[in-house]
């Protein structure tokens, strides 16, 4: 499931468009909203449906597909994993090539306060 929540109307800076929404397990999407400030999205969900999906789930964007990559070319598919940026990013020290040279890092710029404990 994908849940999107978007601010609707205007806060004395930006407008915002709004249009939330609630897409199922499998992308379709289940209700959106509009540009209606006071309008409150809400959809049921049912995580046990996504449950079953995953079960029989072949090429689709399939969890087990994130531990087991190569699997359509390997019965079983492939555990180790040769790519060091999903080590660097499981151990927080991924970093892009030009991350020196981002100027904006945080929501500093934009008046929302900067935590100085980092979560690893």
């Amino acid at each position: 499931y994908t849940l999107s929540v978007n601010l609707a109307g205007y806060d004395g800076v930006f407008y915002y468009f709004g249009e939330g929404q609630v897409c199922n397990f499998d992308g379709t999407t289940l209700v959106q909203g509009h540009r209606n400030p006071w309008e409150i999205v809400t959809a049921e969900v049912y995580p046990e449906l996504a449950d079953q999906a995953r079960l029989g789930w072949g090429l689709e964007n399939n969890i087990y597909n994130l531990g087991s990559r190569g699997y359509v070319a390997t019965p079983g598919g492939v555990k180790e994993n040769p790519y060091t940026f999903v080590k660097d990013l499981a151990e927080g020290n991924y970093k892009v090539p030009w991350e020196d040279e981002i100027k904006v890092k945080d929501g500093s710029i934009y008046g929302y306060p900067v935590k100085k404990t980092i979560h690893s």
